[in-house]
Formats: structure tokens, sequence, C-alpha cells
């Protein structure tokens, strides 16, 4: 709880987020946490802050520390997300062609047959 009160000290609203984490694993340098709390906020404040938490927790431990969080836990601007791409009209034309052509195997003969393409 000091290292709670402590967080609390340097931003209210980072020490309500630490008090909604409990800690899961501790292998030097690394400190595993695991959010509670399923409000995307309080994660995401967490990895904003992942410096000051750190900071906190290594003045309490006496030794540098890296904040990691447990699985299940993993705030969603840390999580690998596909980068997402604007589409053209044609792009996404042939993207639906493409897809109807691995569903069905006669439509993609005939479309290699005739030359087919996706008109709106």
């Amino acid at each position: 709880m000091a290292i709670v009160a402590d967080a609390r000290k340097e931003s209210p609203f980072l020490g309500e987020a630490l008090a909604a984490a409990r800690p899961v694993a501790a292998h030097a340098p690394d400190v595993s946490i695991e959010i509670q709390d399923p409000n995307p906020m309080i994660s995401e404040r967490l990895a904003r802050q992942r410096d000051r938490v750190e900071a906190v927790i290594s003045r309490h431990v006496g030794a540098a520390v890296a904040l990691k969080f447990s699985s299940g836990s993993t705030p969603p601007d840390l999580e690998e997300k596909p980068k997402s791409r604007r589409m053209s009209d044609s792009g996404a034309r042939a993207e639906r062609l493409k897809t109807l052509r691995q569903k069905d195997p006669a439509l993609d003969v005939a479309a290699d047959e005739l030359d087919l393409e996706i008109v709106d």
C-alpha cells in the first residue's frame, strides 16, 4: 500500500490506476502486474505512465525495475495491431472478388475465364 500511496502523491489518478493492479510475479529486474479493473482507462494510464510507476516501485524496492503486464492485462495501446490502410474503390472491389473466389472454386474459374470484376 505504501507504493500506491507514493503514486497518489505524484498523481491521484495514477495512484488509483496502480491500486487497480496487483503484482503477480517479480524476477529481478521485472515486476509483472495484472490489472484487475476492466476499465481501459486504467490500463492506458499505467501504460502511458510506465516510467513514473517504475520509478515509484524502484524507490521502494531499492533497485531499478521494469514493469511488465501479465497475460490478459496488456494495455490496448501496447498490443500489436495490424496496420490499417486506406482502400480505394477499385481495391475494395478487388478484395471482395478475392474473397468470393476463395469461397467458391467455380466462381474462381469463371472469373478467370470471363475476366470478371465486381461492379457496384
